[in-house]
């Protein structure tokens, strides 16, 4: 039984002896990614002071929409509108009442400009997307947003959200090298074309190496190789095995659960039309500003069957004002999150826990990678739900699975428990294991070869 544990502990080993090197070197380029990170000069985009009797809205010639607000592009205040995620925003001269086709990249060079702090390189190229692309990938959830690019040596790419004044991501030539290798060498994008085929593969070649993790554990325990009769190159191999082996465990597990997860259906990013009807609005710019002076920014929605103003205002929760009356609406926000949570998974109870959240440091659950703030979460007895108010989108949501599949990968994987430890500190640590994780299994390999040629090689004389 002993010996057949051993041969199948090197037999096993030979097979994932690439994909632990693919996945072991390219988890390098995490940490690398951080450090090259572009450098961001503005996080948040400040909305300006609304004018005095600010004239708006203006009647749409569009048959839906489903957003409307005012905005400042250049000094000049714009009435913007939209319609769906694959339809850019118009523009219309809150003034005059003429639209601008092109005040879209206007608005769109000038957020980029300001989360860039880049007020001098020239323009290259203004896209507008609203697919997720190579470029552009899944995990910065936002859409659809603008593409800015400049003319730099190290062609600086801006993505922003035009209708919530948001930065989604920076990027430059050497970001898209080093995700473009991640991508390639840890995710195996090559294989997209067959995800079905690749996740079979992934499964297999994680299960390969708990099993090596474990037996090496194993066999440490119950054989003599620690004699001293060994040469010191096996000697090495088993004790530097057998110490990385809980590091070889924890990602291997953490990599297939993170695998498996992926397999299940994800409600997050739900987008939501709501579609007020702008011809019902009778409550102007002008009036929003003198109920709230202090507002910053206002979004008309559609909440049980007349249009509403969701109005934002500095360091306060936002304020839900009829559209046609005029009047508060107490628990508005509350009763559009329940709206648009029933939306989008169906009939929900009538009680939950409500939360807002306007920090990613207040929720285990939700967390930087998520984006988007803030955000209202409903709490159920079975999951959460965490919704995009301004945006109308479900954000996330969350159940007991995915809450442990999201503990395994941030703790067993990523190491968040050495976080208090700084975050250089954290991936320097793991970069070490990883190289030493490497090293012994070369070692290993190499050890192996050895053995098949002293085979030959007796086998032929």
């Amino acid at each position: 039984m002993k010996r057949t544990l051993y041969h199948w502990h090197r037999r096993i080993a030979m097979v994932v002896l690439l994909p632990l090197l693919l996945w072991a070197m390219s988890g390098l380029l995490h940490p690398l990614m951080r450090l090259t990170q572009p450098e961001i000069a503005q996080h948040h985009y400040p909305l300006p002071v609304w004018p005095a009797n600010l004239a708006g809205p203006w009647k749409s010639e569009l048959q839906t929409i489903a957003g409307v607000r005012a905005v400042n592009v250049g000094g000049s205040w714009w009435q913007q509108q939209w319609q769906d995620r694959h339809t850019p925003a118009s523009f219309v001269d809150l003034k005059t009442g003429v639209p601008r086709p092109d005040v879209a990249k206007q608005y769109a060079t000038q957020l980029a400009r300001h989360f860039s702090g880049d007020t001098t390189s020239a323009i290259r190229q203004i896209r507008f997307i609203d697919r997720f692309n190579d470029d552009y990938a899944p995990i910065n959830r936002l859409l659809p947003v603008w593409e800015v690019s400049f003319y730099r040596a190290d062609a600086l790419k801006v993505y922003v959200d035009i209708r919530q004044d948001r930065l989604a991501t920076v990027s430059d030539n050497t970001r898209r090298t080093l995700q473009t290798l991640f991508q390639t060498l840890h995710l195996w994008s090559f294989w997209d074309a067959n995800a079905h085929l690749r996740n079979a593969v992934f499964m297999a070649m994680t299960t390969g190496l708990l099993f090596i993790g474990a037996s090496g554990l194993y066999l440490f325990t119950v054989l003599p190789l620690r004699n001293s009769t060994l040469n010191n190159s096996r000697k090495l191999h088993i004790w530097g095995g057998t110490l990385l082996s809980l590091i070889l465990l924890m990602f291997a597990n953490s990599g297939l659960m993170r695998t498996l997860e992926k397999q299940l259906p994800e409600m997050r990013g739900v987008m939501l039309n709501s579609q007020p009807n702008l011809g019902e609005v009778t409550v102007n710019f002008a009036q929003l500003q003198q109920h709230l002076p202090d507002m910053t920014n206002a979004i008309l929605h559609h909440l049980d069957r007349q249009p509403v103003w969701q109005v934002s205002r500095s360091g306060k929760p936002d304020e839900w004002i009829s559209a046609v009356t005029g009047q508060r609406i107490p628990g508005g926000e509350t009763a559009f999150a329940h709206a648009l949570a029933a939306a989008a998974i169906g009939v929900l109870p009538n009680t939950s826990d409500i939360q807002r959240i306007e920090n990613f440091r207040t929720s285990d659950d939700y967390s930087f990678i998520d984006k988007r703030l803030p955000v209202i979460a409903l709490h159920y007895p079975e999951h959460s739900l965490y919704l995009d108010t301004r945006d109308e989108v479900l954000s996330k949501q969350t159940d007991t699975a995915s809450r442990l599949f999201n503990w395994v990968f941030r703790y067993l994987h990523k190491w968040r428990f050495a976080d208090g430890l700084g975050l250089n500190t954290r991936d320097g640590l793991m970069a070490l294991t990883l190289l030493l994780l490497s090293m012994i299994a070369m070692l290993g390999g190499s050890l192996w070869l050895k053995r098949q040629r002293a085979r030959t090689r007796s086998t032929s004389e």
